[in-house]
């Protein structure tokens, strides 16, 4: 009746998901427009054999396009006449994705511990049982507040360590991060005069 009741509405609240692996940079690639047909495709054969010559336009009057459209490339589908179109992608080294070292985020570990952020991290679950037992060591040592979340997959999620009083004064001060993730009950007797400065 007399106490403020502080509720977590949800387990946790990030501006930072991390990732294992990211993708590495494709190098730059032709444009469709500037790549020809070959004589041998299958497509190209078609439009031959329907009238079309190699060099003028399509349609009856030949007001058309000069060349054939391009079909865009999508994952694991390809146009008629492509050169292994029954064959499925293989992936490119380009393709690839590269494995960040786990010093990288004992790096921003360090940085996160180092400012006032209410935030929580999030690593996902493509980290190994021993990358999370490392990193939960190491968020320890630096006086944060390692946790697994989640119910299939679960998630290392890393947070600053918050008393309940300094939570509900930052829910009451409107902090966004804490107000994303806890709700602050008023005592069923009204706010007390003290914490009305802070509202």
């Amino acid at each position: 009746y007399y106490c403020y009741t502080v509720k977590r509405v949800k387990e946790y609240h990030t501006r930072r998901k991390i990732f294992y692996t990211r993708p590495s940079k494709a190098p730059a690639q032709e444009p469709l427009s500037q790549k020809k047909i070959s004589e041998e495709n299958v497509g190209f054969q078609l439009m031959q054999k329907q009238g079309w010559n190699p060099g003028s336009s399509l349609g009856v009057s030949t007001e058309g396009i000069l060349e054939p459209i391009a079909v865009q490339k999508r994952k694991g589908k390809r146009g008629l006449g492509t050169e292994d179109a029954v064959q499925p992608d293989k992936a490119t080294p380009a393709e690839e994705k590269v494995k960040i070292p786990l010093e990288a985020f004992y790096l921003m570990l360090k940085q996160y511990a180092g400012v006032n952020a209410l935030y929580d991290i999030v690593f996902s679950s493509q980290f190994s049982k021993h990358q999370v037992a490392k990193l939960k060591n190491f968020a320890t040592s630096l006086r944060l507040f390692p946790q697994m979340i989640g119910n299939n997959k679960k998630k290392l999620v890393v947070s600053r360590p918050l008393t309940i009083k300094e939570i509900k004064e930052g829910v009451m001060k409107g902090h966004s991060d804490l107000c994303a993730k806890y709700v602050v009950i008023p005592p069923g007797a009204g706010i007390p005069e003290k914490d009305r400065v802070l509202a």
